[in-house]
């Protein structure tokens, strides 16, 4: 059936050409329209830079060029993330202040416009970030549905960081943070801990205290080495 939308009656090659001078959010309404318009916009390559999932703030895709992307935001606590559909998006050109939000029909939630930006804007995983728990928009439940089997490029945790880990445990890169009022790392969890360390982790930042053999330090594969250790005993070499 042919498209109700002039543009689409053109030829590809005609079409490709407008669409180097449509701005972002006018690329992102014609990609909704059919497979057809979301393949071209893909071909236009206005790459992201990355897109990230800020618990505490909602979902950001940065773009080579001045814009960003905002959407999936919520002004409540621990509320679920698709409590937000219909899910408004919003533009920002970091080099003007002008501003543009709208809905668009059909994408109602925050995973619907994750695999849609992702595929659009040709990135292949999303950046996740967990801040302090009591500033989180979103529950934990919600968070796990939303992200489930979404390749995972850089995980931040800030508290509850086993947790978290075992729920996302497929990553490139993770930096584990703790805040001052959390309590250190014990039995299971230093286990489980001490276990994601030595694992396949392409990179990894730690900024916390975890305690262990020098050992166990030199069996680490990763590119980064974490900056805090205390070792298990005074027999052990020291690092620093």
């Amino acid at each position: 059936m042919a498209s109700t939308f002039p543009l689409l009656r053109l030829p590809s090659r005609a079409i490709k050409f407008v669409l180097k001078y449509h701005d972002i959010a006018e690329l992102i309404l014609f990609s909704t329209l059919s497979n057809h318009a979301k393949n071209l916009v893909k071909s236009d390559k206005r790459n992201a830079l990355n897109i990230e999932f800020l618990v505490c703030n909602g979902c950001y895709v940065n773009l080579y060029c001045s814009n960003t992307i905002m959407f999936g935001e919520s002004p409540q606590q621990e509320c679920g993330i698709e409590s937000s559909s219909p899910c408004t998006v919003r533009v920002i050109d970091r080099w003007d202040p002008v501003e543009i939000s709208f809905p668009v029909p059909g994408f109602n939630g925050v995973r619907d416009w994750i695999e849609h930006f992702m595929f659009i804007f040709n990135y292949s995983m999303v950046d996740v970030s967990f801040g302090p728990r009591d500033e989180w928009k979103y529950s934990h439940e919600s968070i796990k549905k939303v992200l489930k089997c979404l390749p995972i490029g850089h995980l931040s945790v800030f508290e509850n960081a086993c947790e978290i880990v075992k729920n996302f445990p497929i990553m490139d890169s993770l930096y584990v943070d703790k805040t001052d009022s959390e309590p250190e790392l014990q039995g299971e969890d230093l286990k489980f801990i001490k276990g994601v360390l030595i694992g396949n982790i392409a990179r990894l930042e730690v900024n916390r205290v975890i305690s262990m053999d020098l050992g166990t330090l030199f069996s680490f594969t990763f590119n980064c080495i974490p900056q805090k250790f205390c070792l298990a005993s005074e027999k052990d070499n020291s690092y620093s």
